[in-house]
């Protein structure tokens, strides 16, 4: 059995991809200006809606972004898109259970598990926009990503997003990655079959 399925195609919520896409752009004028433009990682959970507009601003906290600002800066506020129920419809189709949506940039990642007890082993990636240098490794497996494509994998297993070939390494000219990760609590977590 293949270890990275592609389960078919999607197009992210306007306000999800309006999101994702000034990420893209904050990190990549970030690289610039640091000292240490590799191995940075964005992640931001979008939250449920709670009575919050879709793309009113929410006040978020994220680690890697802190050292950005001072070492004890301020959370940063951004607009920042609520779970978007059609979505989570859609992918509910695939698992069930209480769905976190974790929205990410980056270049690359080493290989690492993600051991969530209370979470399902698949998550399902769903890439916004990859070069054509991203590759989402698995294992012994590895997967060109295509955006817009929904694919799933073990978080358990070693996992990695790597980015160029033999010939190219990554450098500070190197496209950044921004991808909707969808993971599942253990609650009624049977695939479903279509």
């Amino acid at each position: 059995m293949a270890l990275i399925r592609c389960l078919g195609k999607i197009q992210l919520p306007l306000a999800y991809r309006r999101y994702m896409r000034a990420e893209l752009k904050m990190y990549r004028d970030k690289r610039i200006h640091s000292d240490n433009p590799f191995n940075e990682w964005d992640q931001d959970i979008l939250e449920p809606e709670c009575g919050i507009k879709e793309g009113s601003a929410l006040y978020r906290q994220n680690f890697v972004k802190r050292h950005w600002l001072q070492e004890d800066g301020p959370v940063i506020e951004l607009p920042k898109p609520a779970k978007c129920p059609l979505l989570e419809a859609r992918m509910g189709q695939f698992f069930q259970g209480r769905q976190t949506h974790v929205a990410m940039t980056l270049v690359s990642t080493i290989d690492h598990r993600d051991l969530f007890d209370d979470q399902l082993d698949t998550t399902l990636l769903i890439p916004y926009e990859v070069s054509p240098l991203h590759l989402l490794w698995v294992e012994d497996e590895e997967r060109v990503l295509l955006p817009n494509h929904i694919y799933a994998f073990s978080q358990k297993r070693e996992h990695a997003l790597l980015y160029g070939t033999e010939n190219i390494a990554e450098s500070l000219g190197s496209r950044p990655a921004s991808l909707l990760s969808v993971s599942f609590s253990k609650k009624a977590g049977r695939v479903r079959n279509k």
